[in-house]
């Protein structure tokens, strides 16, 4: 596993996100914030919201291309807290690929909800340039990165 705090369930302290597609086909995602997870009271720090949909947007862009990519851009439009406990769940609502250019877009929710919609733009980059950033190899990469391009199981 890579320790990604977004998506490898043996690092404790992150968010475990557990990807997969949709019933129509979509890349979607889902986790379950806990205590250590808050910000304020009982809501999910706004940070690991938008962490969580750019992971899955990564996902996304990361099964348009054949090495690794970086994020160039991201923006979030939060529309109501998340709370802890409630799992989060969200879907890619539209990609665009142009050249070394994916963007993507993603609602985020939390106990059935929209919470958040996060546009992202990734710069898709080689497996060499992947390495001599992270010094990581494609098979050392987090799902997060490489995950679509092999089977996700379906879930409703």
């Amino acid at each position: 596993m890579s320790g990604c705090f977004g998506c490898d369930p043996a690092n404790t302290a992150g968010l475990g996100i557990a990807f997969y597609r949709d019933a129509s086909g979509r890349l979607a995602a889902r986790c379950r914030p806990g205590r250590a997870h808050r910000g304020l009271g009982n809501i999910v720090h706004g940070g690991l919201v938008a962490l969580f949909g750019e992971e899955l947007a990564a996902l996304e862009a990361g099964s348009k291309g054949q090495g690794g990519l970086v994020v160039a851009e991201m923006n979030c439009k939060y529309e109501r807290a998340a709370l802890v406990e409630n799992e989060l769940s969200a879907v890619v609502a539209e990609s665009r690929h142009e050249g070394k250019r994916v963007y993507v877009t993603v609602d985020v929710a939390s106990g059935g909800e929209r919470v958040a919609v996060l546009s992202s733009s990734f710069v898709l980059i080689s497996a060499e340039r992947l390495r001599d950033l992270s010094g990581l190899t494609l098979d050392q990469a987090p799902a997060c990165l490489v995950g679509a391009r092999g089977e996700l199981p379906v879930a409703p």
